[in-house]
């Protein structure tokens, strides 16, 4: 408890913001007095995310990001700077979860797709932030990761194998 006590004023960037966990994370964040900035691919979600940070009387705003593309994790921290004035936390939350097919069956595009988010794209995501996380004095970058690497699932290959 202590520790979400250090966040008011702060302001995150949590990424895959638009539903389940990360809406989840952006609502705790705001409850502990963090201005939030929502990215996420669907736009409804993240209108949804900032509405749910809102009801608990925090204030978000955010953008449909897409972290494989540099440029819109670029446009992400922008946003949080431009808004709020600072990024002092990162939560890497965004991820693909692959085609659930089991080796002998998989696309192994797919494979690549999933690893171009969970891998290349929280690395994009937290290079660009890193520029204004330095700058805050106390940047934080929190990585988000299921138990899909401890509990291996045959159907799960391209989310495991991208998270390993």
């Amino acid at each position: 408890m202590g520790a979400l006590l250090l966040l008011q004023g702060k302001v995150a960037i949590v990424s895959g913001a638009g539903a389940g966990l990360g809406r989840s994370i952006c609502v705790r964040l705001a409850s502990h007095g963090a201005r939030v900035m929502v990215g996420d691919l669907d736009e409804r979600a993240v209108t949804d995310s900032i509405a749910a940070v809102q009801s608990v009387g925090g204030h978000a705003a955010g953008r449909v990001t897409d972290i494989t593309d540099r440029a819109h994790c670029d446009a992400l921290v922008r946003g949080a700077l431009d808004e709020f004035g600072a990024v002092d936390v990162l939560v890497n939350d965004a991820y693909h979860g692959g085609d659930f097919s089991t080796f002998d069956r998989a696309d192994l595009a797919v494979w690549r797709a999933t690893s171009d988010v969970n891998v290349f794209g929280t690395l994009n995501m937290t290079q660009a932030a890193l520029p204004a996380l330095t700058a805050s004095g106390s940047g934080r970058v929190v990585m988000i990761c299921t138990h899909g690497v401890d509990v291996i699932q045959p159907s799960f290959g391209a989310y495991t194998s991208s998270l390993t």
